[in-house]
């Protein structure tokens, strides 16, 4: 199963967006690797980076029910919070965030 595609993006601290209903029909579909700040304007000198949501729906097949999943996200930029199903399973500053379900 592939999971770098198809994933929702949306710039901005968006409320309620870890929210399993939330509504993210109007965010622009891309495939990661993705670099959401290279399609944003910095509005001042001192911008620390582009603020923004990362989401993907999936299913995990009926084979994976009782494994150990792997999920690993490389070269998050500044603070990540991993949410899965609506809570907080993670979070990094900088780099490499490797999550065991």
């Amino acid at each position: 199963m592939r999971i770098d595609e198809g994933w929702k993006v949306q710039s901005g601290n968006v409320s309620g967006a870890q929210a399993t209903a939330f509504d993210d029909g109007t965010w622009t579909t891309t495939n990661v690797p993705h670099d959401m700040s290279i399609t944003l304007v910095s509005t001042s000198n001192n911008d620390p980076g582009a603020m923004g949501w990362y989401r993907r729906h999936f299913t995990l097949p009926t084979g994976f029910a009782g494994k150990k999943v792997i999920v690993q996200f490389d070269g998050v930029y500044h603070d990540s919070k991993i949410y899965l199903n609506g809570t907080q399973v993670g979070s990094q500053r900088y780099g490499l965030c490797k999550l065991f379900m």
